[in-house]
């Protein structure tokens, strides 16, 4: 069943006692949900792995294209939960998978980093390994939670997260990329972190103009060894790094390549 942006959720929902759901942010762009294709083959992919029989998704699209047609709004979130019931963290009774939605505004930061560029930290808090749970934007949130807690203590924009065998994973609410030379490199995240939308949609583009990318295992020198570094999620879109700040300063302000004027030119609406 697919519940409209009025919706509350229940405090018997499995969403509230156990996080157990999944979750999509969608920017709206001249009231079209942009890249909803993607967003919906990631939140099928992430019920599939989390068991969560959820099959209104013809409905569910219907829903976000009238919402983003007719509101005044620029985010689109999407949350699915298991639905409610089940005795304890046994979901075997659990019943009506649901869809809530609700709309928002895109933060008014977001266009400044995207000119500007950001500064990045190095978070203290590192991110669980496990494998069951890598790639899914899950509703368990709390090592962001955490991680937001220390960067608003922090003067950067944002912080680079690693997992606990000290591997460059995220950022604390976005993908990251770096290049050297004429290969961009990503994270390998087949044992932590979130398989971003746009992550999946900057794969794209850059194959379709013959620009290499790499998936590795890496720590954080590597980052400081690169000669650009970018982050990215469906909201901030793509936003160059100008500096980032751990044992020593580096600055990439001026070494940027053409990628954010073909993140431009071929952005899907």
């Amino acid at each position: 069943m697919v519940l409209d942006q009025d919706s509350v959720i229940p405090f018997n929902d499995r969403t509230a006692l156990y996080g157990d759901g999944c979750f999509t942010t969608i920017a709206v762009s001249n009231k079209k949900p942009e890249l909803l294709a993607l967003h919906l083959q990631r939140l099928k992919r992430d019920c599939d792995k989390l068991f969560i029989q959820f099959n209104d998704w013809t409905d569910l699209e219907k829903t976000i294209l009238e919402l983003s047609l007719t509101q005044h709004y620029d985010v689109v979130k999407v949350v699915i939960s298991r639905g409610q019931g089940g005795r304890g963290y046994s979901p075997t009774t659990c019943i009506n998978s649901t869809a809530y939605l609700s709309l928002s505004s895109i933060p008014v930061h977001y266009s400044n980093w995207r000119k500007d560029g950001v500064s990045m930290g190095i978070s203290s808090i590192q991110l669980a390994i496990q494998p069951l749970l890598a790639g899914i934007k899950h509703l368990n949130r709390l090592e962001q939670v955490l991680i937001k807690r220390e960067l608003d203590k922090l003067e950067y924009d944002d912080v680079v997260v690693c997992d606990t065998n000290g591997h460059v994973i995220e950022t604390s609410a976005g993908n990251l990329f770096w290049r050297k030379a004429d290969t961009w490199f990503t994270p390998n995240l087949e044992s932590s972190g979130v398989i971003g939308v746009m992550r999946n949609h900057v794969f794209d583009l850059l194959k379709s103009n013959n620009i290499e990318l790499k998936q590795v295992v890496a720590g954080v020198n590597e980052l400081f060894l690169a000669d650009e570094i970018a982050i990215s999620n469906c909201l901030m879109g793509w936003v160059p790094v100008r500096s980032l700040k751990g044992t020593n300063d580096e600055n990439w302000s001026n070494n940027l390549s053409n990628i954010q004027s073909i993140f431009t030119s071929t952005k899907d609406n």
